[in-house]
């Protein structure tokens, strides 16, 4: 069981812009994400976390800030949980629980 993504790449050919992927979860389970990022200063994204159901597709938006155009990456990590977590980070400090994880090379053409 996992969740899809859309891209596992983003190309940045300016030194800033948005970027919008999609998380699909086809499972028949709720997940927990949240989203890391190996450059906070340049990247942001919306959400940073949040909840996925059975059946729907979240919308991530990446946005880029002027700055230095080197290549960083972003990573989503995410759990199977259940209807009775209302925290992100209860589902993922559960005993026992190995977060999976999807990277994001996020490159820098100019």
């Amino acid at each position: 069981m996992s969740l899809k993504f859309t891209v596992s790449e983003i190309k940045w050919k300016a030194p800033e812009g948005q970027s919008v992927l999609k998380i699909i979860n086809e499972t028949k389970f709720r997940f927990a994400y949240k989203i890391l990022c190996t450059n906070n200063e340049i990247y942001s994204t919306s959400p940073n976390e949040g909840f996925l159901g059975s059946g729907f597709t979240q919308n991530l938006v990446v946005v880029r800030k002027k700055g230095d155009m080197k290549d960083d990456k972003l990573a989503v990590q995410y759990v199977e949980t259940d209807d009775t977590v209302v925290k992100v980070e209860t589902a993922f400090k559960k005993e026992g629980v190995i977060p999976n994880l999807f990277l994001i090379n996020m490159k820098c053409t100019m």
